[in-house]
């Protein structure tokens, strides 16, 4: 799992970028497809080994047959079902990565721009 797009996607991040990242998989309103609490848990164990183990022990703790049977007990080892969670991870990830480095949370005109797109389909008066 360690040379999956995902996880060298996250290996990028600073432990300060893993903490917003954290609270953005939390939000209700950004994490609404499939099995988010399944993405949040491999979120976190991810991080947890990031953060508590060394960088040549990553590899064993984060090997997919060391993923699969935490996310999903007792279940025989279906490598898609796996790849369907980090690839939802993925993806919100990148939004994140949008939002965070964007500057578009904090850019006015951008925030204008929604508000006036909004305005026009009469979503906003």
């Amino acid at each position: 799992m360690t040379e999956s797009k995902l996880l060298q996607l996250i290996f990028t991040l600073k432990e300060e970028e893993l903490n917003r990242l954290e609270l953005f998989l939390a939000s209700k309103f950004l994490n609404l497809e499939t099995q988010p609490k399944k993405t949040n848990q491999l979120f976190q164990h991810i991080k947890k080994t990031l953060l508590e183990k060394e960088k040549g022990d990553w590899d064993q703790y984060l090997s997919r047959e060391r993923v699969f049977p935490m996310l999903f007990p007792g279940e025989p080892f279906l490598s898609r079902k796996l790849e369907k969670i980090m690839s939802k991870l993925f993806q919100v990830i990148k939004s994140f990565v949008v939002l965070e480095f964007s500057g578009i949370r904090d850019n006015e005109i951008y925030q204008l721009l929604a508000v006036a797109i909004l305005s026009r389909a009469g979503l906003v008066s």
